[in-house]
């Protein structure tokens, strides 16, 4: 073999050689690329899942400010109804009122609590379903009055701090309906659909508001 034949060979291998060190670099470094790429894929998932389904709205109407929680029921001269405490299903105690006749007005207050440390828009809160007659439906902001209705402002959304609350007043016009016996007890609304939104996912969530009733009457 010719001493130039041995020179090409040896060139070739230490070619080889050379070209084996990045390839097995190449790989271990695909290796790791990749296993980054899925351990960032889910912790992105994780985070997206935990955003959209973040819920930080208070669920009890006890946490009040003040007591600030109470129906208020008026006839149509602006006369305000009776009332006394009487239990209701699985609350002992609340608001019945004995319903005036005819056309009459309903407003209850309620807050909106953001029980986490995260902002939260608040966008609309919507008409519950009430299961009978109901008109003149509107929000609007408390205002604190010693006499007269507490509907300050209309609605317009807002930005619910973390560890804040702010009140808002639903009011609307319902019907005397009449009852064989009299002194029945039916339910007045139980909770408001308030939707809210966070980095983008908007939810509608039942904000409870404190249980009161009326007593129907024979005649309207």
């Amino acid at each position: 073999m010719s001493e130039t034949a041995t020179a090409a060979e040896a060139g070739d291998a230490i070619e080889a050689h050379d070209n084996a060190g990045p390839l097995w670099l190449k790989s271990r470094a695909r290796r790791i690329a990749l296993t980054a790429l899925v351990v960032v894929a889910a912790i992105l998932v994780s985070g997206v899942a935990w955003v959209h389904n973040y819920n930080p709205l208070g669920q009890s109407f006890l946490q009040g400010v003040n007591g600030e929680f109470s129906s208020h029921v008026a006839s149509a001269n602006g006369t305000e109804a009776h009332y006394t405490f009487s239990d209701l299903p699985g609350q002992p105690s609340e608001q019945v009122w004995s319903e005036p006749s005819g056309k009459f007005s309903v407003e209850v207050e309620t807050e909106i609590s953001n029980n986490d440390s995260h902002a939260v828009s608040i966008d609309q809160i919507s008409k519950p379903n009430f299961g009978y007659k109901v008109s003149d439906y509107r929000v609007s902001f408390f205002r604190n009055t010693n006499s007269g209705s507490e509907a300050g402002a209309a609605f317009h959304p807002f930005t619910l701090a973390g560890h804040t609350e702010r009140m808002v007043v639903a009011d609307y016009s319902q019907w005397c309906v009449t009852s064989a016996t009299a002194g029945t007890i039916s339910l007045g609304m139980s909770s408001l659909p308030v939707t809210y939104s966070f980095f983008g996912f908007a939810h509608t969530d039942y904000v409870p508001v404190m249980p009161f009733g009326f007593q129907t009457r024979q005649a309207c």
